[in-house]
């Protein structure tokens, strides 16, 4: 049996999406799969690990709230989560038949606004 997946149902291949996968799976896929840009995942693979990113987020910012010395501790976790959620959320893109490219629309939207904030417009 994989981890998080169901004993009777058969896995899917790495590159398809795994419809109605439980959460300890989907965290799985997610660490497993770093960088994998190419091939589909599905709605519940995408927003468990979302789940898992928010929630331990918040977590670490409750502790630093607490104890001020271990501020790093947020910004490590962002930054081991950063390459596998970009590449989680391409491929929800790619099952969604949409290009992946589209993940940078926020971040050049951005660098639009602050450009133009930064020239007075």
């Amino acid at each position: 049996m994989t981890p998080g997946g169901d004993a009777m149902a058969p896995r899917p291949a790495d590159n398809r999406p795994y419809p109605g996968i439980s959460f300890s799976g989907a965290v799985w896929r997610f660490f497993s799969k770093y960088a994998t840009f190419c091939g589909r995942a599905s709605r519940s693979e995408f927003w468990w690990a979302m789940l898992l990113a928010f929630a331990v987020s918040n977590a670490l910012v409750g502790v630093t709230l607490m104890m001020p010395m271990l501020f790093a501790l947020n910004g490590v976790w962002l930054l081991v989560t950063l390459i596998p959620s970009l590449a989680v959320y391409v491929r929800r893109l790619h099952d969604a038949d949409k290009p992946g490219a589209l993940v940078a629309v926020p971040y050049v939207l951005g660098v639009f606004g602050i450009a133009l904030f930064a020239t007075g417009l």
